[in-house]
């Protein structure tokens, strides 16, 4: 799940890179990881690489996928993007609250508790003020669910090939942008064609780590590692010369990382891994 997260943060830190619209970055990543998956697998699994069990669920979990970009890139347009991050980090109490109320096992008070101290991290370092409450972030509050439901409808199909998900994740995202390629696309000079291959293999692989800790645990369980991006995220601009840590943030990471060591460290027994693949929680 950190790695994850740290795919997810450093695929942040590249996108401005690209030097194209946010929707063109999104489809070339899709795109990448498609003719990734089908010069490396295709010629080992043929048509299993796309034959599923599931497929309705395949569908919807990739259009969750498109979902959570989009609803993020209409609200950066109409609030600030501080604003609007600080919503999307509803993510994480969200897939508890979904566990909870289906019956899935999710780490019971020790997770309920990291997850309150990595929002209150998230907070300190997002620091959103007053445009939080906005009829816009109605759109980073549908990113952080279009997230947490992809987690749920993940973890409904735990025993599916990895491979298989990850191939249905990008393609249905990518056929339905290319409907809208003429309206957005620009020509990338050389350095913004790297920077979104760059974005589209660690996209393969961070929702790679993120599909096997899928299936590996309960979504609710991991939820609170969730809040690990902001610490990749802050490092990495530190880095690159983009910010310097206040006191506040400090504290937010440090709060995050609290919330990561009781998550990761967590002493509640695992839930019956088929009850939980097996439900289908409205989906099918």
């Amino acid at each position: 799940m950190a790695a994850f997260t740290l795919c997810w943060a450093v695929v942040e830190t590249i996108g401005p890179a690209a030097g194209v619209s946010a929707y063109q970055v999104v489809w070339t990543r899709y795109g990448v990881h498609l003719a990734f998956m089908l010069l490396v697998f295709g010629p080992r699994y043929g048509k299993d690489l796309v034959r599923t069990s599931h497929p309705g669920r395949q569908v919807v979990a990739s259009l969750l996928m498109l979902g959570m970009p989009l609803c993020f890139i209409w609200g950066a347009q109409r609030m600030p993007v501080q604003d609007e991050t600080a919503a999307l980090w509803l993510a994480p109490v969200i897939v508890v609250g979904i566990s909870g109320a289906i019956g899935w096992s999710y780490g019971g008070l020790r997770t309920i508790v990291a997850t309150a101290i990595g929002f209150a991290g998230a907070m300190l370092i997002c620091a959103p003020d007053s445009g939080l409450f906005r009829r816009a972030a109605i759109l980073g509050i549908g990113a952080a669910l279009c997230l947490s439901l992809y987690m749920v409808v993940m973890r409904t199909m735990a025993h599916e090939r990895i491979i298989t998900k990850l191939l249905h994740t990008a393609l249905w995202v990518w056929l339905v942008l290319t409907l809208g390629v003429p309206s957005f696309w620009t020509t990338p000079t050389v350095h913004g064609a790297i920077a979104m291959a760059a974005i589209g293999l660690l996209g393969w692989l961070g929702l790679l780590a993120l599909d096997v800790a899928i299936a590996a645990t309960p979504v609710g369980a991991l939820a609170p590692i969730l809040y690990t991006q902001l610490v990749w995220a802050v490092v990495l601009a530190r880095l690159t010369g983009q910010v310097t840590l206040t006191a506040k943030e400090e504290g937010g990471i440090a709060l995050v990382l609290i919330a990561g060591g009781l998550a990761l460290f967590r002493r509640s027994a695992q839930a019956a891994p088929d009850r939980e693949v097996e439900a289908s929680v409205g989906v099918a």
